[in-house]
């Protein structure tokens, strides 16, 4: 049995031997007769099926996506510096104020009656001083009665300037042009100093602040242009940096980044999410390739290309060196030439050195 099992082991290596001197003969043969048949159609291998792209440069552009919340300079909390309860209520959320309008309205009564009871004492305190300084301009009476009128005329007039002011505060005015958002208080409840009664909100004046990485110190200026995107409202605008933040926050190694946004329709509202899109690079003349075809294998970056030899189209594994990347697109640093064919879709199908077959888009 193991003399048979060797035998046809022989045997079976010998056919194997034949077969390929026949199938080298056989495409050998095919040759020739294509060489000496005009008629005769050689068989085309069949590669592998991909699409290419020519490498262009072109303009490539980075930027730093950050997030941000759009915010007013004029949102404020009013409330009352005097306590009170509240006997008119002058707005409605919605309406439009202007600076100095009348909000709300405390009732003042017990101040207005301290006021007709100090001036009534004020003008006898007058009339007394006035009589005394008479007196003691003739050198009638002592100067100690004198000094008691004086000080009890200025005393009451100090009393009724703080009672008049009192009374000013009673009426809650808005120290701002805007919208009143909220309204917190109704009549017949009780207002009291630090509490709020309305929201008031000046739209005009809107800006985004967002955190940029410590990495990025000194890549942006006052002035510089950024673009600022809005998902919920699909909008997108240009607008400029109005301040670059000065100090470095130890517990996430940021600093501040503010834009000032153009509001006059009125589509942003305060906290509102955004996203600031920041120009960090710009180079003209860039080698550019789409980031999808770029292999990564343990750090070292490559892409196929087709190279035309003995003429037939084979792909090519060529290593690059990559710049940041942006929006689907990477920057070529090296590696690459422009005209270069990029093999794009089947490129993960091939090895280097495969015979492909480019399909014509």
């Amino acid at each position: 049995a193991p003399d048979d099992l060797a035998s046809k082991q022989e045997s079976l290596k010998q056919l194997e031997k034949e077969r390929i001197d026949l199938d080298k003969k056989i495409a050998d043969l095919k040759i020739e007769i294509g060489l000496l048949d005009s008629n005769a159609v050689a068989e085309k291998p069949k590669g592998i099926l991909v699409t290419t792209q020519p490498i262009r440069k072109k303009k490539f552009e980075h930027f730093v996506e950050v997030q941000g919340a759009a915010a007013s300079r004029e949102n404020i909390q009013l409330s009352a510096e005097m306590g009170g309860m509240v006997q008119k209520v002058l707005v409605k959320e919605g309406d439009k104020v202007s600076k100095g309008q009348l909000i709300v309205q405390l009732d003042a009564s017990l101040i207005r009656n301290n006021i007709a009871e100090l001036k009534t004492a004020l003008d006898l305190a007058t009339t007394t001083y006035q009589k005394q300084k008479k007196l003691w301009d003739q050198k009638i009476g002592s100067e100690m009665q004198y000094l008691q009128a004086k000080n009890q005329k200025e005393s009451l007039e100090k009393k009724l300037v703080t009672a008049n002011t009192q009374l000013s505060k009673m009426q809650v005015k808005s120290p701002i042009s805007g919208s009143i958002d909220e309204v917190f208080i109704r009549i017949g409840e009780m207002a009291a100093p630090g509490l709020p009664i309305a929201r008031i909100v000046n739209l005009n004046r809107i800006y985004m602040r967002s955190d940029i990485s410590e990495a990025y110190v000194g890549s942006f200026q006052k002035g510089d242009s950024v673009w600022v995107e809005f998902p919920s409202l699909n909008i997108e605008e240009s607008t400029r940096i109005t301040a670059v933040g000065q100090f470095i926050n130890p517990n996430n190694r940021t600093f501040k980044v503010e834009v000032s946004l153009d509001n006059t329709a009125n589509q942003y509202k305060p906290n509102m999410l955004g996203l600031i899109k920041l120009r960090d690079m710009v180079k003209d003349n860039a080698l550019v390739v789409p980031t999808k075809y770029i292999e990564n294998v343990k750090g070292h970056h490559f892409v196929y290309v087709v190279n035309k030899e003995n003429g037939q189209d084979l792909a090519r594994q060529v290593k690059i060196e990559l710049g940041p990347a942006y929006n689907g697109e990477s920057l070529i640093v090296s590696g690459l030439t422009e005209n270069q064919q990029l093999i794009t879709e089947g490129f993960r199908g091939v090895k280097n050195g495969d015979l492909i077959d480019i399909k014509q888009l």
